[in-house]
């Protein structure tokens, strides 16, 4: 029995260090390998060998369009072209958004997808930012099953990609942590939840009527504010770096305004 429970206490502890390892949020700076190897071993070693073979396979996926776009941005040729590093960079939103989405399925709604698309559409625009966004949801959702909500959180997620692009070109969005992470809650509550609990009526219910759009409203507020947390934690963790990366990178190759 002593002996058991000491097995299962490891485990637990072993379980709850991976999960802080993965909420962490340095998934987008350090690279997928940090957490999707490890939980791939973790899962081998529980015996769950399907989940251990498709987590190594994301991760070599991941790995080699970031091998083939990476000496894009990297290049030390000063000749590239704006447009193919313009497409590197929304290539790489949109593979760290969809890695960020499977490598979090385990945590509901608290994801760094919104963060990441928020980032895009300030650093790149809003037309890229609402191709990040759209992107993103459509390709995730290979993996956590596509349907007819699809259309619905490709272009909620694309909304929001463009707004913070707009709004950061006006001027009205700021560069400051606190202004991006406030900007994030919103979006998150307000845009995709204003679009998703009602498309979730129009989807799911017999009827329609106010009472049961405000019923979707208020039952989708929950879930609303947990994916606002966790979108002001990925931004505040992530959006300063990210964008000063991404302002080298623009004035390296031409694409600074």
């Amino acid at each position: 029995i002593i002996i058991g429970t000491k097995c299962q206490l490891e485990a637990t502890v072993t379980q709850e260090l991976t999960a802080a390892h993965v909420g962490s949020g340095a998934l987008p700076v350090f690279g997928t390998g940090t957490v999707l190897l490890p939980w791939a071993a973790l899962c081998c070693l529980e015996g769950n060998f399907p989940k251990g073979i498709a987590l190594t396979a994301l991760y070599l996926v991941i790995w080699l369009v970031r091998s083939i776009m990476e000496p894009k941005l990297m290049a030390k040729s000063a000749g590239l072209p704006p447009l193919p590093a313009l497409m590197a960079m929304y290539v790489g939103f949109c593979a760290m958004g969809v890695a960020g989405r499977a490598a979090f399925f385990m945590l509901p709604q608290c994801k760094p997808v919104l963060a990441l698309t928020i980032l895009a559409g300030a650093a790149l625009g809003g037309e890229t930012g609402f191709l990040v966004g759209a992107a993103t949801m459509l390709v995730s959702n290979i993996l956590f099953s596509q349907g007819p909500w699809t259309p619905w959180q490709m272009f909620a997620m694309g909304i929001i990609g463009w707004l913070a692009g707009v709004l950061y070109r006006k001027g009205v969005l700021r560069r400051g942590r606190l202004s991006l992470c406030i900007f994030g809650v919103i979006c998150s509550t307000i845009v995709y939840g204003g679009i998703m609990n009602p498309a979730s009526a129009l989807m799911w219910s017999n009827t329609i009527n106010w009472k049961i759009i405000l019923s979707y409203y208020v039952t989708g507020l929950p879930v609303d504010l947990v994916r606002a947390i966790a979108t002001f934690f990925f931004l505040w963790l992530i959006a300063e770096p990210m964008l000063e990366k991404l302002d080298r990178i623009k004035t390296k190759y031409g694409l600074a305004e």
